[in-house]
């Protein structure tokens, strides 16, 4: 897998053994996806998506995006869950650290909306949206989840205030191509509309225009991040060249099955955050049903060393340990040299703040697994579109090989559904 692999060191031997002997079964899963005979296959319209539609949906987007005529320095999306994290995440890793400091920059800021709840954040929010000129996309299949849809409310609310008439065309809508609250919204009011396919789920939605949308509209190379997807995508139905895939998915089933409660995702850089965050709902939305799954957790490095590192080094053996490295930092500026002084070195030898953070996860890497604690590295070349799409296409397959292990189905959530019960019979003043 160009520019993606799997180090498997830092599991026990007799895994690894393991590992080698479920290959077949794990392939077996993988050709289950690929036939679409795998359980929940009506939803898995996001395998292949890039080569079947997602060019082509990209090519299209661009067009519209040439058409554009006013000016805009701010993207406001609207979801929750699988409706923006992707998004988040890629346009995250991708922009300047410090993007609304900026002075000058033409890189536009992305605002989310929609994804909670909070009176503070939702008023905070409006009052600097003035120093932007914003454009919105809404991004629901339904138009009925209940964060988004108040969120909507505000926000064209707010819209109308400012742009009067011209305030449709700055809003955009993602949402089912045939019906639900949203269409017919969208309709009415006169926003440009593209469609969710109808076979594929939230958290699996980012290669579609859930994401590209979005992320064109904030300047991502969209084509580059479909490439990555695709390679992926088309290894995956060459076998044995997508292994690393499989042992991934092997890997969370044995720790599963050996009893440990969690995943820790392990990354070094923070522009990282809100991948992991859309690696942690892919993977404990698709698998925490019928009381199994393993519960995805992340920890920053090397932030969290000095809050979590005490539980992960001596507390439980029960969570499985993934790094996530980034071999080449991508910047504008020289490498930031450490001085020799700083580091103790015995021997001069020039070292980068980026090599610092690499030993650093070796070094936590060497102490987890000194004390037993199985652990996996996964190492990306380097956090560009392409790359990022290739890591997400790899978490994708991945999850849904790991779900066939445990004879779950991937692509529903019945849990997420109790917690709106309850708000529904307490908004409408019932008791608990």
């Amino acid at each position: 897998m160009k520019g993606l692999s799997l180090n498997m060191a830092g599991l026990p031997g007799s895994w690894q053994e393991s590992i080698i002997s479920l290959r077949s079964q794990a392939a077996a899963i993988g050709e289950k996806l690929i036939s679409k005979t795998i359980e929940g296959q009506e939803w898995t319209g996001w395998f292949q998506y890039p080569k079947q539609h997602g060019f082509e949906q990209e090519a299209h987007i661009q067009e519209m995006l040439r058409q554009i005529k006013y000016k805009y320095n701010a993207v406001v999306l609207v979801g929750v869950g699988g409706s923006y994290l992707g998004t988040a995440g890629i346009y995250d890793a991708l922009a300047h650290s410090f993007v609304g400091d900026l002075k000058n920059s033409n890189q536009k800021k992305l605002f989310m909306l929609g994804h909670h709840l909070s009176e503070e954040y939702t008023t905070d929010f409006f009052e600097i949206l003035d120093q932007y000129e914003p454009l919105v996309v809404l991004v629901s299949k339904s138009g009925t989840t209940l964060e988004p849809s108040i969120a909507t409310h505000y926000i064209e609310k707010y819209m109308q205030a400012r742009y009067g008439n011209a305030a449709a065309e700055r809003i955009f809508a993602v949402t089912d191509p045939e019906k639900g609250v949203l269409l017919k919204k969208s309709r009415q009011a006169g926003y440009k509309t593209f469609a969710i396919p109808s076979d594929v789920g939230g958290r699996f939605s980012v290669f579609t225009p859930v994401g590209l949308l979005p992320l064109a509209f904030l300047g991502v190379d969209t084509k580059q991040l479909l490439m990555g997807a695709d390679a992926v995508f088309q290894d995956f139905e060459t076998y044995p060249q997508q292994l690393a895939i499989f042992d991934y998915a092997i890997a969370r089933y044995l720790a599963h099955d050996a009893g440990f409660a969690s995943e820790a995702m392990l990354y070094g850089n923070p522009k990282l955050g809100n991948i992991v965050e859309w690696w942690k709902q892919l993977f404990g939305e698709s698998e925490g049903k019928q009381g199994k799954g393993l519960l995805p957790v992340g920890v920053r490095l090397t932030t969290d060393l000095h809050s979590l590192g005490q539980y992960l080094q001596d507390g439980k053996r029960n969570i499985l340990g993934t790094f996530l490295y980034v071999e080449k930092v991508k910047s504008s500026h020289s490498p930031l040299q450490i001085p020799t002084e700083l580091i103790n070195s015995h021997d001069q030898k020039s070292l980068t703040l980026h090599d610092l953070n690499l030993m650093a996860a070796d070094a936590t890497f060497t102490a987890y697994t000194s004390q037993e604690m199985p652990c996996l590295q996964i190492r990306m070349e380097q956090v560009d579109a392409y790359h990022l799409g290739a890591l997400l296409a790899f978490f994708e397959c991945a999850c849904a090989v790991s779900a066939g292990f445990l004879d779950v189905n991937a692509y529903d959530q019945p849990g997420v559904e109790v917690y709106k019960s309850h708000l529904i019979r307490l908004m409408q003043g019932q008791s608990k």
